[in-house]
């Protein structure tokens, strides 16, 4: 059995961080034990953390895929210099189940060294000569690729779902389904935190405390917080590193976060704005309801509701404030993607009225500040279709059919 590192962590930040948060959080040690910096991540795995297991080291370097491919591309990934990333996770995805991520990962990479050079340079020859083939001797020829240059590619194929060649399907897929990769894994590491860490003291988690966890003495981040039966549980606190003063605070239920609030500090003109987060279970998610305050005042400025772990985030009522306190936008997202929005005068007037689908206008209605129509116009593909404008009186000004 393999003697795996185990670095230290601080018990309220393994804790309370949660989705890309919790790698910034337990890598904040591992850095400080082991003098390291980001550039000591450019092009390999630091060699004093090359006996972590599997699963920790894919923590750290599956935000960076997931952040290099949504932002351009399997392609994009591979050829830049720290596309060496994507391999090393696979294990890692594997041993948790991940099994259509590391599928999708794996025959992106091949399809890149297909159709480039040794020095993952686009090659036309290659390229037109892939692109000749059928869809299934694609494949055959990315599983030959594989199963050459892949340790254990036979082992984990057998756990994979995609059977047809779609490059725009996979992309497609690994976009869904990336957050919820990510949370899969901090929640994988949460479960079983003795496998993977210490505490800041260097002693395995007591999976059955119950009590106040505080102040701990190897590290400049200080916290209160409650336990029961080894989960945390009831209100808690987080400090500033350094410093007594409260960076956040909030609680927990039996392990699930229920609510923080933080306070941010602006470095360029020392004002300071709150949020407010609240959660709760949703279906098989976490629905989150996020309050963010005007500068340096207790007045609400907006409020969403959004899924945490999803690209399709936002549901239900969102609301924006004047700062007077007076309401300035409502918009209701669905399920099924409609979205309906109103927004106000200052004064309570409605102002404005409006249907919508994903990113496309279908209908609106615009208002005079007396609460007399303005305009009316309906939408085709989010181009006016048809207009009708009217006075402040209510009266007819033009009335309009546009062409397609």
């Amino acid at each position: 059995m393999t003697d795996y590192l185990k670095p230290r962590v601080n018990k309220a930040i393994f804790y309370f961080n949660d989705f890309h948060d919790f790698r910034w959080g337990v890598w904040r040690l591992i850095n400080r034990d082991y003098k390291l910096t980001s550039d000591d991540y450019n092009h390999q795995f630091p060699s004093q953390l090359e006996n972590l297991p599997p699963i920790t080291k894919t923590l750290h370097l599956f935000a960076d895929v997931s952040g290099m491919i949504g932002n351009g591309g399997f392609h994009y990934m591979f050829e830049s210099y720290l596309g060496w990333k994507a391999l090393p996770c696979i294990q890692g995805l594997y041993e948790i189940g991940e099994y259509d991520t590391v599928q999708i990962l794996l025959y992106s990479y091949a399809n890149f060294k297909l159709i480039t050079d040794d020095d993952g340079e686009f090659t036309e020859q290659k390229a037109e000569q892939f692109e000749q083939l059928t869809a299934q001797e694609k494949i055959a020829e990315i599983q030959r690729y594989l199963s050459a240059n892949i340790q254990d590619f036979a082992k984990m194929s057998a756990s994979f779902s995609l059977t047809e060649y779609d490059y725009n399907k996979w992309k497609s897929l690994f976009f869904k389904i990336m957050y919820q990769t990510t949370q899969n894994i901090v929640e994988h590491i949460k479960a079983n935190p003795n496998d993977y860490f210490t505490d800041e003291n260097g002693q395995p988690f007591d999976l059955n405390f119950t009590g106040v966890y505080s102040n701990p003495s190897n590290d400049t981040i200080n916290y209160e917080l409650p336990m029961k039966d080894g989960k945390p549980h009831g209100d808690f606190k987080i400090y500033k590193e350094n410093s007594d003063e409260i960076a956040i605070e909030g609680e927990f239920e039996h392990g699930f976060l229920k609510s923080y609030t933080r306070v941010y500090l602006s470095p360029y003109d020392n004002s300071t704005t709150r949020y407010d987060y609240e959660f709760e279970r949703y279906k098989d998610t976490v629905l989150e309801v996020e309050t963010e305050y005007y500068k340096n005042s207790n007045q609400p400025k907006e409020q969403s509701r959004q899924f945490k772990y999803s690209l399709a985030d936002r549901i239900g009522e969102q609301k924006e404030w004047y700062e007077s306190g007076a309401i300035k936008i409502i918009q209701y997202y669905q399920e099924d993607g409609y979205r309906r929005s109103k927004r106000y005068y200052e004064s309570g007037q409605l102002k404005e009225k409006a249907l919508s689908k994903r990113f496309d206008t279908i209908k609106r209605v615009v208002y005079y500040e007396n609460g007399q129509i303005k305009l009316e116009m309906d939408y085709e593909n989010d181009n006016i279709s048809y207009r009708k404008s009217f006075d402040e009186q209510g009266n007819l000004i033009d009335e309009k059919r546009y062409d397609k």
